[in-house]
């Protein structure tokens, strides 16, 4: 009996749900928190990090998918990581503004 193998580049969920958390993680330290951790003691600052979070992952999730087919898997992971955090969270910024 043969193990079947799939051979997918696809970003692993679970990596693209850290990328997510630790991208704006750091973008709320930078932003909300006046570079401090001030920003984790309002409620709203969370909820907002959960929206960006959010939006981060879905880009993760839409570049990975363009991408399954069409490129190398190390390089898919860097190219959905950066490619898909700025789309998601740029589209998040212009649906804000």
């Amino acid at each position: 009996m043969h193990a079947i193998v799939k051979n997918s580049t696809r970003t692993p969920f679970a990596l693209m749900w850290i990328t997510s958390f630790v991208v704006t993680f750091v973008l709320l330290y930078m932003d909300e928190g006046y570079y401090d951790f001030r920003w984790m003691k309002s409620i709203g600052n969370w909820i907002m990090f959960f929206v960006y979070v959010g939006f981060a992952f879905t880009g993760q999730f839409l570049v990975s998918i363009l991408l399954n087919r069409f490129v190398s898997a190390p390089l898919a992971h860097w190219l959905t990581a950066i490619v898909g955090t700025t789309l998601g969270i740029g589209f998040l910024i212009f649906l804000l503004t």
